[in-house]
């Protein structure tokens, strides 16, 4: 025996295709929302945007013929950009070249020239895309670094990469970051 069901009012039909489509509209905003950074992570972008506009020049010459000694030096003028008043101990720069081999390095361990990075996914990634990245790698100690890993372009043409790497502790006592805030940042705008 069947029995017929009683088709829904019209009025309730178009409760439920407007619900509907609200919700869908809510999430589509959602996935959207392109919320403004604090007032300190906006700082760091743009911090992170003006230094490396500024040193664009000199790191496209440290890489095409370069002095170790005076890559050095560089890297610790953008060092000290990212340290102003404050404890360069925890922050270190490196450059990289197209390759993934680090051509010179300043931090407060011993310089890394020769150390491939090729592999790791975050190279690829701006190689790739050409854009700034944000990582997070771990030191034996299980301190984090909040790593900016930017390309070194010339035009079009990829020529290395900078990576300015900050403690954790100092992203969040400097500029109240978390971890979670940072990998979530676009240096790219």
């Amino acid at each position: 025996m069947m029995t017929s069901r009683k088709p829904l009012p019209s009025c309730s039909i178009k409760k439920i295709v407007l619900l509907v489509l609200g919700a869908f509209f809510l999430c589509l905003a959602s996935c959207f929302d392109d919320q403004a950074p604090s007032d300190e992570a906006g700082a760091l972008r743009e911090l992170v945007r003006k230094t490396i506009h500024s040193f664009e020049s000199p790191l496209l010459e440290a890489l095409k013929g370069h002095n170790e000694e005076d890559v050095q030096d560089l890297l610790g003028k953008i060092r000290t950009e990212f340290s102003a008043g404050r404890d360069p101990a925890n922050y270190a720069v490196g450059l990289l070249d197209k390759d993934g081999v680090v051509v010179a390095s300043v931090s407060s361990g011993p310089a890394s020239p020769g150390i491939f990075f090729s592999r790791y996914e975050s190279f690829r990634e701006v190689m790739k895309k050409k854009k700034i990245v944000s990582v997070r790698f771990y030191l034996q100690s299980g301190h984090k670094l909040m790593t900016i890993v930017a390309p070194v372009q010339n035009g079009a043409s990829l020529q290395g990469i900078l990576a300015v790497t900050i403690l954790d502790a100092e992203m969040k006592n400097r500029w109240g970051i978390t971890e979670e805030v940072f990998l979530s940042l676009n240096f790219n705008r």
